[in-house]
């Protein structure tokens, strides 16, 4: 028996000889006579698994092997394993990588996220899919991964059944293109429209102006739009919040419900459209 083939060069070599000297030999008969169990022994010569330590000195002892083949056997399996250990972190480590990916991307490109993260700042929020399903208009189910995904990125927590605020705010760059931040703004530009044709003029402001443009001023007038769009965030925001809008330069609600029963009355006059 040659001492440098491998756990499975040895097994094809052992095999073939029991058969050459008898024909009607199998594989069943070899798994019986190693005392290694037919699958394991199946897998391993198909390359689909390593013997376990004990199935190894069951197959040194079943083929009488040397203490020098006995020796580079072990040492394969040694070999073998650490690199099974190593695949299996790697694997876990890609899985991880692919999660925060996918949270990164949800957290970005879904307009129900942000709007979760803007609830939690209201003294009213509870950490419960169902009533932020009701809030949002969304589907409980997705209320609930939305919210699980929050707590587990550590952006929201779960405080004696109330929704709490743990990072300060959330963004996305300016000016950088994007595949999920293109969605989000899809997404807000379909909310506009439901909140155009379903909220009454005095929950929404919508309004355009057409102009003639120097290119060369769009930077300060994107920064102009930058600091308006704060500062009415922080006019609108206070210990009082009952309701979550999105300000795209359309200003509309996101919640149903609590808040909406009895919207302020418009006081400018005009006319819905």
């Amino acid at each position: 028996m040659d001492a440098k083939l491998s756990c499975r060069g040895l097994l094809l070599q052992e095999l073939e000889g029991r058969k050459a000297r008898n024909p009607a030999y199998s594989l069943r008969a070899f798994s019986r006579d190693l005392r290694v169990s037919l699958t394991a022994l199946s897998d391993v010569l198909n390359q689909k698994r390593h013997l376990s330590r004990r199935n190894l000195e069951r197959l040194i002892e079943g083929l009488a092997l040397s203490p020098e083949q006995a020796m580079r056997l072990r040492d394969e399996a040694r070999v073998a394993l650490s690199r099974a250990k190593r695949d299996e972190v790697e694997k876990i480590e890609q899985q991880d990588r692919v999660l925060v990916e996918e949270d990164s991307f949800r957290l970005t490109s879904e307009w129900y996220y942000p709007a979760i993260f803007a609830l939690s700042r209201m003294r009213s929020a509870r950490a419960d899919a169902q009533w932020i399903a009701e809030r949002l208009g969304l589907r409980p189910e997705v209320a609930r991964q939305a919210l699980e995904r929050l707590v587990r990125m550590g952006l929201v927590k779960s405080l004696n059944g109330k929704l709490s605020l743990v990072a300060p705010h959330l963004s996305t760059s300016r000016d950088v293109p994007s595949v999920a931040i293109r969605r989000h703004h899809l997404g807000n530009l379909e909310l506009a429209e439901r909140s155009l044709l379903e909220d009454p003029l005095s929950r929404r402001e919508f309004s355009s102006i057409t102009f003639p443009v120097n290119p060369a001023k769009l930077r300060k007038a994107k920064d102009l739009l930058m600091k308006a769009k704060r500062q009415v965030a922080a006019l609108l925001n206070d210990d009082d919040a009952t309701d979550v809008y999105t300000l795209s330069f359309q200003l509309f609600p996101l919640t149903r419900g609590e808040g909406t029963a009895n919207p302020l009355p418009d006081a400018s006059g005009k006319k819905e459209i």
